[in-house]
């Protein structure tokens, strides 16, 4: 028996279908929370204004420190697609005599051909003027090296006089405030070869004390990343020549420089870092003796260097890529650098996680095996002797209170201090109705948010980098995600949400790993696209064996309709591959459908609709697919599309929200629509473009709240905007039933009849003759209400009501759903007894269908 009975109905509402544009200003932009995350790769303080601390980072921007809340204020949000590589700062600078004066050195090789570009700020950083310096010299701020400098740095005598060090073009000069630039001659070749590992002038430092206010300082120190010839370099006239520092060592590298009461503090390293150096040194020069020290407190690398401004006797240094036993939480050691302190200039040293002067903080953190790592810079506050900050692979740390480890038995206390800096890099997400906030990330597998407000566990088992990751749209509870590199390699799946996770017991090769994962609706079958892959493979018994996709070998991201359990959708280029389990011979088959534009492989099948799935076309706009027809629309109005996504309704309607990343009218932004593409509301501003859609590509809207939405950025964390006066609200959800699911059911009699040729046709001859005897006199006393009477088969599709709503009258509870003649999901719910349906919809033609075991119920319909 077949379960739906269909009719066929007019609704006779008038509309018109319109497409605008406007601004939505109330919208907030933040994070979803995390803490950090990313390689901190630079703290710049001045003596010239307390509490002006920036810190940059290798790609996740510049950010301002705020005593006041104790956190950071990111300042490239403004970033636009077009400059996605300006979020890697290279290097920043603070005019000494005017601290309000800020540059950046900004530029990602990979992004944007390789755009570069000096920033220049007389607000704090509130504004940034642009100065494009691509054709001269190219930054690359994720680059070896990236820990090092300063590079960029302003003449603390006269402040329009900067130099900038670059990778592999050589010295800059600019004379104007950072406005034009022109290459130093006369400063000696810098070493060649590609952006990303050529580290070339890597740090620049003023001694101010050599000249006067007013006029340019004359003596200048910089050093070149590289080893077995002069790689310090000083320049006693203001740039114009240079000279190779006299006895300073060549056989490692200099990575920081110091100038405090008259004596050059260098930081050495056999190699530029962060993950190569095995050895270094800390030398100390005093300028006018000519005479160098060797004051190291270990045969470390020294990556940071810094001396108290109060006190020059002392002294902090810092190691980069050791990994020695850290005791500063309960428990097991974790392993990272090491920090040590002298008071009597470098005479001696303390080393402070040795003789267990140091402690963490637990609050905000995302990981229970926090270490301090990769710890290219530490810089003790020019304003206060207690405060110190030291970078890490994995945030920013701070102490209070290091003054205390210089007594007998005295603790640093240390906090991760990442409120308001976000710098992990997302590369996939999922909103699960009723339940958790689910992403995965680049080097720090991801996290499940139950708050997006509150620091989140880290995903464990860790495999490092995270890639792919779905839900089981009506099994919600189970998750799988996929991760590892050429080291690791793994996919997991989770049934409480995201909660704890277990690894699958085989993967289809033992090579497999990383790519992307997509759970159908049910949660019996997991297609995995591992990264390289000759083949997608599909488990359909939780990873005991693997069967590769048939006809599908290309890599590209596989999705899943999110109410039929037996179809997924992967998209190449301008085709959009339907594949439907054959049950027959237990793989898939393939229909191609042709998109007519180059589409991005991060499609999006919408939630509760079956076989529906848009499409973000780039430049040629957005598309939407319907599986019932075969058809592909063209959306309106939309001239580029990056990606799209889809959230939580609006109130009192059932097509789910929809979010782009697009352009409208001319202007590109992110955008959410409330009525399937007809209207849209631009939700974001010139201020909070993030750089695009970065690696991650994604933009989803949350599924429990009504106008929030999340993006990927390029190293910005999860970006996200609402409404603040926003609400969590119950979303209604029917899952299925984990012990009781079918993807082939054995067949009915009646299917098994059509399949022999009685294409569902019995002996009811005259089955509307049948409806009009049974209902006989209208319950209702109306006389145009429609009455019809559904038996064993569905009703003839010809069967029409014209109504503007309709009665339905059963014996016992049912389930209907409403949907528009091309398959759109317009109303559904659950009614019993009399119920009045389809009230609110608009002029169309609509297909109504009941879940019914019962053969003798009856639709009637109010009609006009």
């Amino acid at each position: 028996m077949n379960p739906f009975k269909t009719i066929l109905f007019l609704l006779l509402v008038s509309f018109a279908n319109t497409l605008y544009a406007q601004n939505a200003s109330n919208y907030a932009w933040g994070n979803v929370k995390i803490g950090g995350g990313g390689f901190v790769t630079g703290i710049i303080t001045t003596p010239a204004e307390e509490n002006l601390i920036f810190a940059r980072t290798d790609v996740g921007g510049a950010y301002r420190w705020d005593e006041d809340t104790q956190g950071w204020t990111p300042l490239l949000d403004w970033t636009s697609r077009t400059q996605t590589g300006y979020q890697g700062v290279e290097s920043l600078a603070i005019d000494p005599g005017e601290p309000n004066r800020v540059y950046m050195s900004v530029g990602t090789d990979y992004w944007n051909s390789g755009i570069s570009a000096i920033l220049r700020s007389d607000d704090y950083g509130e504004t940034f003027t642009i100065t494009n310096v691509t054709n001269q010299f190219k930054i690359h701020g994720n680059g070896m090296g990236r820990q090092n400098g300063e590079r960029l740095a302003v003449d603390p005598n006269m402040g329009n006089v900067l130099f900038c060090g670059s990778r592999v073009h050589g010295l800059f000069k600019s004379e104007n405030y950072g406005a034009s630039w022109s290459k130093v001659v006369s400063f000696p070749d810098v070493p060649g070869g590609a952006l990303w590992q050529t580290n070339g002038i890597a740090t620049i430092v003023f001694d101010k004390e050599s000249g006067q206010s007013g006029e340019a300082t004359p003596r200048i120190f910089a050093g070149i990343s590289r080893t077995g010839s002069n790689n310090l370099y000083v320049s006693n006239n203001g740039g114009e020549t240079w000279n190779p520092v006299e006895n300073a060592i060549s056989t490692h590298m200099p990575q920081r420089m110091e100038i405090a009461n008259n004596t050059l503090y260098v930081a050495y390293a056999n190699e530029s870092g962060p993950w190569n150096p095995s050895s270094g040194r800390l030398m100390k020069y005093k300028i006018d003796e000519n005479e160098w020290t060797n004051i190291s407190p270990s045969n470390n690398p020294i990556g940071g260097v810094t001396v108290d401004a109060s006190n020059p006797d002392i002294i902090m240094a810092s190691t980069i890529n050791t990994w020695h036993q850290q005791y500063w939480r309960p428990g097991s050691p974790v392993w990272g650098d090491r920090i040590f302190r002298s008071t009597d200039g470098g005479n001696t040293w303390t080393d402070l996680f040795a003789e267990r002067k140091m402690s963490l903080n637990s609050k905000d953190l995302w990981e229970s095996t926090m270490s301090l790592h990769w710890v290219g810079d530490i810089k003790i506050d020019p304003h206060n002797p207690d405060r110190v900050f030291a970078i890490s692979g994995n945030g920013l740390f701070m102490s209070n209170n290091i003054t205390d480890t210089d007594d007998d038995g005295g603790i640093a206390h240390w906090n991760l201090q990442c409120h308001g800096l976000e710098e992990t890099v997302p590369l996939g997400l999922i909103s699960i109705p009723n339940e958790a906030l689910i992403s995965v990330i680049g080097d720090y597998d991801g996290f499940t948010h139950t708050n997006v407000f509150e620091t989140p566990q880290r995903h464990s088992p860790s495999v490092g980098t995270s890639t792919g990751i779905d839900f089981a749209a009506r099994y919600r509870k189970f998750v799988v995600r996929s991760g590892g590199d050429e080291n690791t390699s793994a996919i997991f799946y989770s049934e409480n949400a995201g909660s704890t996770w277990r690894a699958f017991p085989s993967k289809p090769t033992a090579s497999s790993n990383s790519g992307h994962v997509a759970v159908s609706a049910n949660g019996t079958k997991v297609i995995w696209n591992p990264n390289g892959a000759s083949n997608t493979y599909f488990t359909s018994n939780k990873g005991e064996s693997w069967s590769p996709v048939a006809t599908i070998n290309v890599n590209t991201p596989p999705y899943s309709d999110r109410v039929n359990s037996n179809i997924f959708y992967t998209v190449n280029g301008s085709t959009l591959r339907v594949l439907s389990f054959n049950c027959e011979n237990q793989n898939y088959d393939i229909n191609n459908v042709s998109i007519g534009a180059n589409a991005s492989s991060l499609i999006r099948p919408v939630p509760g609709i079956e076989g529906e799935v848009w499409i973000a076309c780039h430049n040629q706009g957005l598309k939407r697919y319907k599986h019932q027809t075969g058809e592909i629309e063209t959306i309106a109005g939309v001239r580029a599309c990056e990606g799209v996504g889809f959230g939580k309704a609006p109130e009192g309607k059932s097509f789910p929200a929809v979010y782009i990343w697009g352009n409208i009218d001319g202007n590109e932004g992110i955008y959410r629509s409330d009525d399937e593409g007809q209207s849209w509301i631009r939700i974001n501003d010139s201020q909070h473009q993030y750089g695009g859609l970065g690696n991650g590509g994604f933009i989803m809207g949350d599924a429990n709240v009504f106008g929030r939405v999340y993006l990927s950025t390029v190293g910005r964390g999860i970006a996200m905007g609402y409404l603040p006066d926003e609400e969590y609200t119950e979303v209604e959800v029917n899952d299925i039933d984990p012990n009781n699911i079918e993807d082939c059911p054995e067949k009915t009699d009646e299917e098994e009849n059509d399949d022999n040729g009685n294409n569902g046709e019995d002996d009811h001859e005259n089955e509307d003759d049948k409806d009009d005897e049974d209902d006989g006199e209208n319950e209702s006393g109306d006389d145009d209400t429609s009455s019809i009477n559904m038996k064993n088969n569905p009703l003839n599709i010809n069967d029409k009501i014209f109504m503007d709503q309709l009665r339905l009258d059963f014996n016992q509870p049912v389930r209907y759903t409403i949907y528009t003649i091309a398959g759109v999901l317009v109303e559904q719910g659950l009614i019993s007894r009399t119920s009045y349906v389809a009230k609110n919809i608009q002029t169309g033609i609509y297909i109504l269908k009941i879940s019914d075991e019962n053969s003798t119920q009856t639709v009637r319909s109010k009609g006009h």
